[in-house]
């Protein structure tokens, strides 16, 4: 996506973006490093954003795995969706993704990925994610 579209839909949508640019190819390989996603098989991404972090889940992973994105903004979805047409990506808010889990046939995830601005919720929102992290991450 070029930065000059980053930047209007940060305008347009303020209070549901807190970052001016797309996050770094570093950040994602990082990130999903430390995910060990070899093994998953099925990985949910909270806040796709643009791709970034999807593009590289879907290097990290399996072939027979299962990518569920979900992310708010649908001109994101719309890219996500268009970089990455092996993921499932969903205009959604994270706090669904059960019902979305249930829509791929299964209950449970392995791994969870969060591009959320967690510090820049409201506590009940908060509160609502962790439920759903509770609720739809397998044990172990």
């Amino acid at each position: 996506m070029h930065k000059i579209q980053f930047v209007k839909e940060f305008i347009r949508h303020p209070s549901t973006m807190w970052s001016i640019a797309e996050s770094s190819k570093d950040l994602a390989e990082l990130i999903t490093d430390r995910a060990d996603l070899s093994h998953a098989s099925v990985v949910v991404e909270f806040g796709s954003g643009t791709g970034v972090f999807t593009e590289m889940i879907l290097k990290k992973i399996s072939v027979d795995a299962t990518v569920i994105a979900l992310e708010i903004n649908p001109v994101f979805v719309e890219e996500t969706r268009r970089r990455c047409s092996q993921a499932t990506v969903f205009q959604d808010s994270a706090v669904n993704t059960a019902q979305y889990l249930r829509s791929v046939g299964v209950e449970k995830c392995d791994r969870i990925i969060s591009g959320l601005p967690w510090s820049c919720f409201s506590h009940p929102l908060q509160d609502q994610l962790l439920d759903t992290i509770i609720d739809v991450l397998a044990p172990g």
